[in-house]
């Protein structure tokens, strides 16, 4: 198995799951959950770099698509940036593997 490749599509089938999931819900605040648990890494960035003068506002969302479009800039970004982490991740673990056998 390549992990490099297996990693990063396992991660794109819930993340895919997670959005349609959230496209079907009313534009609400816990309807954005589920995408913000998939996005997670990126998640605790934005909530680590916000202002403190105004802690409900995202720096990564863009606020000028609407709802459903500022979620998803948001979510493919972050997605696109997880992705690319676990590729990463994924082949470090094919390099270690192939060392070892």
């Amino acid at each position: 198995m390549r992990y490099k490749m297996a990693l990063p599509a396992l991660y794109m089938v819930i993340a895919l799951g997670a959005w349609l999931d959230f496209a079907r819900l009313p534009p609400d605040g816990l309807a954005n959950l589920g995408l913000m648990l998939v996005v997670l890494p990126v998640t605790a960035l934005d909530l680590a770099l916000r202002p403190a003068s105004n802690p409900g506002h995202s720096i990564f969302m863009p606020e000028r698509f609407g709802y459903y479009g500022n979620h998803a800039v948001f979510f493919a970004a972050s997605v696109l940036v997880v992705a690319s982490l676990l590729w990463i991740v994924g082949a470090a673990i094919d390099r270690r593997r192939n060392r070892a056998g």
